[in-house]
């Protein structure tokens, strides 16, 4: 009878080995997690900027003229952002090609999102 208890009981390397297996399999869940987490929120900064791109853009379609040149200003209702323009005609001179960014303030360099579009001037 001793015999079938000595083989039931655990061995401290067993307990470290399953310690060891659940740490690393934890630490990989933890880090996936965190990547999840910023991919999620790189995502909405890049659904904001869309939004305000396309707004501005918007804008400027419906004034129907577009000049020449560069622009840049800041949104009004995100003070966090600003924008800017570049213009150029094209070989028929009713067409111009814009080139529109939205970047973050606090970090233009790194937080930049361009829109690349033809307007049409109105007549």
């Amino acid at each position: 009878m001793r015999s079938v208890l000595n083989n039931r009981a655990f061995l401290l390397f067993e307990v470290m080995v399953s310690i060891v297996i659940i740490t690393v399999s934890l630490v990989i869940i933890i880090h996936s997690f965190s990547y999840s987490k910023d991919a999620i929120l790189r995502s909405k900064e890049l659904f904001k900027a869309s939004l305000l791109l396309e707004n501005k853009i918007w804008g400027f379609e419906e004034a129907g003229v577009v000049e020449e040149g560069a622009k840049s200003g800041d949104y009004a209702g995100d003070e966090a952002y600003g924008w800017r323009l570049s213009a150029g005609r094209t070989g028929d001179s009713e067409i111009n090609l814009v080139v529109m960014e939205a970047f973050r303030k606090s970090d233009p360099a790194n937080t930049s999102y361009s829109l690349h579009t033809y307007l049409k001037n109105k007549i």
